[in-house]
């Protein structure tokens, strides 16, 4: 009984701290759980060490701008819409 019961914290503080670590990144949190659920701290370790994608390079969409910082994106699109042709 006390086996089943680590069992079930393990798999909720690794498989959960592991999809949460890996949403923040901009991956995919479900598999990262089940990553954390089968594998623990291995996995945990992994997904903090691996480097956080963009949402736009995740979802494929990556433009001619995307190596600028946030504000001067920000600062792209502030212009864009005020400006009159």
């Amino acid at each position: 009984m006390l086996f089943l019961v680590l069992l079930i914290a393990n798999v909720i503080l690794f498989g959960g701290t592991s999809a949460v670590v890996a949403n923040a990144k901009g991956r995919d949190g479900f598999s990262w759980f089940m990553f954390g659920a089968l594998f623990g701290i291995f996995a945990l370790v992994a997904v903090c060490a691996m480097p956080a994608i963009r949402r736009a390079e995740a979802a494929g969409h990556v433009d001619s701008h995307s190596h600028l910082t946030e504000q001067e994106q920000s600062a792209l699109d502030w212009a864009n819409r005020h400006t009159r042709v």
